[in-house]
């Protein structure tokens, strides 16, 4: 009885390892073909940062890139939220949309960072297609 139970479980196993890895791989395949990264735009490279010193003499330029792998036949739909701290210690989210013409393979948006604006914690959420392809965080620091 107890080496029928290990021999149930163990096959189990080997079934749901073999479900999680055809998971994965579809997963894979309905992601558009894509990079993104999150930091600051510097010599036509973008340098991911975790913490961003701001202030009212040091000009910001946070933004998030979108590397496409290849040109595509139709135009490419983003959606970015920013969600910042705000007045009062409550969040403001932020969000727009933008189309990105097919034969594009770099998309480059900055994101405004006023002199004045709250410290803290700014997560950023980008989506391509309706896939999810950027979710991070940086913080604003002085």
């Amino acid at each position: 009885m107890k080496r029928g139970l290990l021999a149930l479980s163990f096959i189990s196993w080997i079934a749901l390892m073999a479900i999680g890895a055809t998971a994965c791989e579809r997963a894979e395949q309905d992601k558009p073909g894509v990079t993104a990264a999150l930091g600051v735009f510097y010599g036509g490279q973008v340098r991911e940062l975790l913490e961003l010193e701001v202030g009212p003499l040091r000009p910001t330029s946070l933004g998030f890139r979108l590397t496409f792998a290849e040109p595509s036949a139709h135009e490419r739909q983003v959606h970015a939220e920013i969600l910042r701290p705000g007045p009062g210690g409550r969040r403001v989210s932020v969000s727009d949309d933008f189309s990105v013409p097919g034969a594009e393979t770099v998309f480059d948006r900055p994101i405004p960072v006023p002199p004045d604006a709250e410290l803290g914690t700014w997560n950023v959420r980008v989506e391509c297609d309706g896939v999810l392809v950027l979710d991070r965080a940086i913080r604003l620091r002085r």
